[in-house]
């Protein structure tokens, strides 16, 4: 006759020693991830709100790169924009001095080629990752198509995620004038800049000074700077 001799207590200690085992792993689990609920097991709840949380902190840096790269580009535009600024206040100065009975207007007109050469170098050179706000080639300013874009935040409601931006419309060209006489001519010429647009005066064609001179900086559809 056989029998089975049953060990109760080895039974209950190797159970024991099953749960502590599985309570270990666990434990050694969570220290190595440092998440208290790292699979779906542990937690289903939490788990699904760990995820989102992980996917929006992710879509969330990416959105603050965008938003530090299109601040470079603003930065770049603004600098030379400034600069231009200065451009413009020695060219203001030039036909002040112009209009003055005895001086060398002949003198002066170079001067006044070089600020707008200055001016265009300025513009041209005011790139930031290949992309120039002030270089361009616009006929119109209003031209969605020649608009761009620009990241400005992450926005959460509910289940949707969506990524905010701004449009940035680009300069324009120049489509007038101003003759030494002071008076409007049509057409491109003379044109410091597709993004600058500076009327400028010719003192050797006329013995009469300039009446009217301006420059005007065109920047995301806003006139940034205006004239005498």
């Amino acid at each position: 006759m056989t029998s089975i001799n049953t060990n109760i207590s080895a039974i209950a200690a190797l159970q024991t020693l099953r749960i502590i085992s599985g309570a270990l792993e666990k434990t050694q689990a969570e220290v190595s991830s440092g998440l208290r609920v790292a699979t779906a097991s542990d937690d289903a709840a939490y788990w699904s709100i760990s995820i989102t949380m992980k996917s929006d902190a992710s879509s969330m840096s990416a959105t603050q790169d965008a938003m530090a790269f299109g601040a470079a580009k603003i930065d770049t535009a603004y600098a030379g924009i400034e600069a231009t600024i200065g451009v413009v206040d020695a060219f203001k100065a030039k036909i002040v001095a112009a209009m003055e009975s005895g001086v060398d207007r002949t003198k002066i007109q170079g001067e006044l080629e070089q600020l707008k050469q200055q001016a265009v170098s300025i513009a041209t050179t005011a790139s930031f990752s290949d992309q120039n706000w002030l270089n361009t080639d616009i006929a119109d300013i209003y031209d969605q198509s020649n608009s761009g874009t620009l990241t400005t935040g992450f926005v959460r409601q509910g289940s949707s995620v969506r990524v905010t931006f701004n449009p940035v419309l680009r300069g324009r060209r120049c489509h007038s004038s101003i003759k030494s006489n002071g008076s409007v001519r049509g057409g491109n010429y003379p044109q410091l800049h597709p993004a600058i647009c500076m009327q400028g005066c010719n003192f050797i064609s006329s013995s009469r000074p300039c009446a009217v001179t301006y420059l005007t900086v065109y920047l995301a559809s806003q006139r940034l700077s205006a004239s005498t």
